[in-house]
């Protein structure tokens, strides 16, 4: 699910280097690093391994992974995913650590379905086959001709897992810089069993995967999880529609042709800076994680108010951020030339 949205990702201002070669990344950090602070992502159905924060990030914080799926969980173990297989770049953490259970809204043990598709186990139970039955995603090759339900959702096995809720796993007064939540439908459920974290301001930033119309009987949609975070003093800074899109039945036509339909996304939440009394160790790590994802102007005024950054080094970032893209500009635009002109000569 996230191939496209990693590819698009895979450099950030984060990464970029200021005029005496440090990077973006590595002046956000330092007053944290000094500090000692322990900076935490957790990732909510790790099957794949976290690919999301850059190197930099990675090397200097602490993750925490949950994977139900017993295959899937020991090839990350391992580190012999499907994601390592193809030569995927999964940065390295600090200290790694990973679970096989899942992250439920209480703890116990439930039933967990095994699909033809590993990407799309969960704890949702079936699919509704009158809806999955007609979903056809748009894939460049022959898969585009079978159904999500028996590409993806049809259930081969059923297993019991052990389930935890994320107030219990980080219950030590850990804060959570990074959450991450690909779970088959479940996000709201793995949210209401972070309600304490959550009301104490305990997580900072959320990616989470939403859907746009529900196929279990139980499935939340984006409104959903927005309107739960909103309550929870949750700002949506945006969302990606990197998924593929679906028709509805095996009629097909190009693509140039006809709007296909939304299936699912991501969004992205932080920690509203102006409606939460926010340290400015705070707005320093949510700044971090701004800057990955491409918030720039929220991450430098989060610099601002936090002051642990000199005005200089903001000065240094907000040039890097600008000379950067202004070049990437200018690149595309002497990549689009030749097209142009042809065009121009064709009379287009």
């Amino acid at each position: 699910m996230l191939k496209n949205f990693i590819k698009k990702m895979r450099r950030s201002a984060f990464d970029f280097n200021v005029v005496d070669g440090r990077t973006i990344g590595e002046i956000t950090l330092r007053p944290l690093i000094d500090e000692s602070a322990d900076l935490l992502v957790v990732d909510v159905g790790a099957r794949n391994g976290m690919q999301l924060l850059p190197t930099y990030y990675s090397a200097n914080s602490r993750l925490i992974g949950f994977e139900p799926n017993p295959d899937e969980y020991e090839k990350l173990i391992a580190k012999k995913t499907d994601a390592h297989k193809i030569g995927a770049n999964i940065p390295s953490f600090k200290k790694e650590e990973y679970h096989p259970c899942a992250i439920w809204d209480s703890n116990g043990d439930h039933k967990f379905f095994i699909t033809v598709g590993p990407g799309a186990a969960t704890l949702m139970g079936e699919t509704l086959e009158q809806v999955t039955g007609n979903m056809y995603l748009d894939y460049p090759d022959n898969r585009r001709f079978k159904s999500f339900e028996d590409l993806h959702s049809k259930i081969k096995e059923t297993v019991t897992v052990p389930c935890r809720t994320l107030d219990e796993v980080l219950g030590d007064g850990k804060v959570c810089d990074f959450l991450k939540l690909d779970v088959e439908g479940a996000e709201l459920r793995c949210l209401k069993g972070a309600q304490k974290l959550l009301s104490e301001g305990r997580i900072l930033f959320v990616f989470t995967e939403f859907v746009a119309f529900p196929f279990y009987s139980e499935h939340c949609v984006l409104g959903d999880q927005h309107s739960f975070l909103n309550e929870c003093g949750f700002r949506l800074l945006d969302i990606d529609m990197g998924h593929n899109t679906y028709r509805r039945g095996a009629q097909e036509l190009p693509l140039s042709s006809d709007r296909r339909l939304l299936h699912a996304g991501d969004a992205f939440f932080c920690l509203d800076p102006d409606r939460n009394e926010l340290s400015n160790e705070e707005k320093q790590r949510i700044a971090a994680i701004c800057f990955i994802f491409g918030f720039n102007t929220l991450a430098l005024s989060l610099l601002e108010d936090a002051a642990l950054t000199t005005a200089a080094d903001i000065k240094l970032i907000r040039q890097a951020i600008v000379d950067t893209y202004t070049i990437k500009r200018y690149k595309h635009i002497w990549g689009s030339l030749p097209r142009l002109i042809v065009q121009k000569i064709r009379g287009h």
